[in-house]
């Protein structure tokens, strides 16, 4: 039995591949330096993590759903940003 040995250009090469199927999906991408601000505010306003906030802020600004497994999130904050509703 052949073993293939991880290598670095084997990393690089899967990486790559990896990184244009990604690409391909031709899914519309938001950098989160844009909405940090928002998610600060959002954060201190309301207890929670900034990290969470930056999904809230995304939402906002795109007008659309926020759609998580985060049941926490969902039952804390769900109220108060109708837009998020848990995934299922």
């Amino acid at each position: 039995m052949e073993t293939e040995h991880l290598t670095t250009g084997n990393i690089r090469t899967e990486a790559a591949d990896s990184y244009g199927d990604f690409c391909a999906l031709g899914l519309q991408l938001h950098p989160a330096s844009s909405l940090v601000g928002s998610a600060l505010k959002l954060a201190a306003q309301e207890h929670h993590s900034v990290y969470d906030m930056l999904y809230i802020a995304l939402a906002e600004l795109r007008g659309c759903q926020s759609i998580t497994a985060n049941e926490t999130l969902v039952r804390k904050l769900g109220g108060k940003f109708p837009f998020c509703s848990l995934a299922g």
